[in-house]
């Protein structure tokens, strides 16, 4: 039917092929179904949904302390502290993670944009933004995985995750987890309560107790 929609109309009619209503539509619909399947069998190269290293963060070969956040515009520096777990072993880690400085867990890199912590009279709740990258390996210009070629990332997850609420939204990941325990905040301008000055009682002396000049001895007889 394909073949005869893509004839010239004189040859249609040289045939005797009636080109009606039904034929015409027929012929759109074969035209679309055979335009379809062509752009279903274009292969997606993998880096349409991948960056490679040289665009990725490049993690910390250490462990990370506060020192390493970066400082905002008031000089606050912050520092998330994670929980990692390995869903096959059931091994968990517990992670450093400073604001604005990558870090590796397993195949994974965490990037942390922004954390903040409820003051203590309101409801404890801790938020971190992150951005979570997972090592994938290198493919050719077919889209195909090469052993030789390098390994690439890609982004799996970019958003809030909430440390009283985990699964609200959590990682999906098969192998491995991330969750938020808390997040630490180094505030150069915040200011420190002086302790109150306890006053001190007066001490008032006592009066010494009378001594005997004559050593002790007894009352002058007559």
């Amino acid at each position: 039917m394909l073949a005869l929609c893509v004839l010239p109309l004189p040859q249609l009619h040289a045939d005797f092929v009636p080109m009606n209503a039904f034929t015409t539509r027929l012929c759109a619909l074969s035209l679309f179904v055979a335009s379809f399947m062509a752009l279903a069998s274009v292969p997606v190269r993998a880096e349409d949904s991948s960056v490679t290293l040289t665009l990725a963060p490049r993690p910390l070969d250490r462990p990370a302390t506060m020192d390493d956040a970066v400082r905002d515009e008031r000089g606050v520096r912050r520092m998330a502290v994670l929980g990692g777990m390995e869903k096959i072993t059931g091994r968990t880690s517990e992670m450093n993670a400073p604001v604005g400085v990558a870090i590796r867990y397993s195949k994974l890199t965490i990037v942390p944009q922004m954390c903040y912590t409820r003051a203590p009279e309101e409801t404890p709740e801790t938020s971190v933004f992150l951005d979570i990258y997972e090592d994938v390996p290198g493919t050719n210009e077919e889209g195909e995985i090469d052993p030789d070629a390098p390994m690439q990332t890609r982004r799996i997850f970019s958003g809030w995750m909430f440390a009283s609420s985990p699964a609200l939204n959590a990682l999906e990941h098969p192998v491995l987890d991330v969750w938020v325990l808390s997040c630490q905040i180094d505030d150069p301008n915040a200011v420190v309560a002086a302790e109150p000055e306890v006053e001190l009682p007066e001490i008032i002396p006592q009066p010494k107790p009378p001594s005997n000049d004559d050593g002790g001895a007894g009352p002058a007889q007559d």
